[in-house]
Parts: C-alpha cells; sequence; structure tokens
C-alpha cells in the first residue's frame, strides 16, 4: 500500500532511503520472534496476514500524504513542488491499476508478533489475578511505550 510511495520518494530523495523503508525491515518472520524473545516475551507467535482497506478515490488515499502524517509523507513535504507533483504522479500512474469503478481497492501482507511478558515474583508475593493484571498493564507499556532503537534492525 505504501511501497509504491517509499520507492518513488527513495529516487527523488536517495540519502532518506533507509528511512523511508524502515517500516518494511521486519519482513522476516524468524528475525521477528527473536526479537520479541529476546526482548523477554514468551509464548512467542508471528502470523502472516493479508488486510485489505480501499479508499474512495486517489485523492483520498493521498489526503494523509498531504498533510505530512507519517515519515514518508514528512518526506515527501521536503520536496519543492514540480518534484511533488512528479511523485503524486507517479503513485497515481502505479496505483492505478487497482482501481475499480473510482475507488482504490489494495492489500497489504504483514507479520503480527504477539507474546505474553515474562513475570517473576515470588510465589507467596503474588495471587494470579494481580500477576495478570500487572502483565496486561505491562504489554500495554511495552507496546506503547518502549523507544525504538534502529540498532535492533542491524543483522
Amino acid at each position: 500500500m505504501w511501497g509504491n510511495l517509499a520507492d518513488v520518494l527513495s529516487r527523488f530523495l536517495p540519502e532518506l532511503r533507509d528511512v523511508l523503508f524502515l517500516s518494511f525491515a521486519l519482513h522476516d518472520p524468524n528475525r521477528l520472534e527473536a526479537m520479541l524473545v529476546g526482548a523477554g516475551f514468551r509464548d512467542v507467535r508471528v502470523e502472516r496476514t493479508t488486510r485489505e482497506d480501499s479508499f474512495e478515490s486517489f485523492v483520498d488515499y493521498w489526503e494523509p500524504i498531504e498533510a505530512g502524517v507519517g515519515s514518508m509523507p514528512q518526506a515527501y513535504l521536503r520536496l519543492l513542488p514540480t518534484d511533488r507533483r512528479a511523485v503524486r504522479e507517479e503513485v497515481r500512474s502505479r496505483l492505478s491499476r487497482f482501481e475499480l469503478t473510482g475507488k482504490l481497492r489494495m492489500s497489504v501482507e504483514m507479520l503480527i508478533g504477539s507474546g505474553a511478558p515474562r513475570i517473576w515474583c515470588r510465589m507467596s508475593a503474588c495471587d494470579s489475578s494481580r500477576t495478570m493484571d500487572l502483565a496486561r498493564r505491562l504489554a500495554v507499556k511495552v507496546s506503547l511505550r518502549t523507544p525504538f532503537d534502529p540498532a535492533m534492525l542491524a543483522s
């Protein structure tokens, strides 16, 4: 869904290629599983799934890009107006094959990783309901507050 934009932008901004393709960096299920286990999760599962999405028009698809929402749109906004038009037209051309009766219908393949946080406590100090409550709160904190470290993506 966003690969075409990343590809076109990387030609205009080659110095940002790695950043533009960062969202596609975790394509290997074994690597994602190892990262989750290394982060302290147990009972880790990684599943490949396909999600479909549609937009009423290319204009609707392009709206968040013009608004600068996300790293790729921020890169797009760094371009000169003539280069922005060129990027928009090339992406529009590439996405035309997904257009049906004016709507864009696309799918994206992704990996979904899940696991339970490891909780250590003395048996006398833990009861199962408190432990599960703590595990849920930790899972939310890990997913929402763990700072992203690009070094984790290095092979």
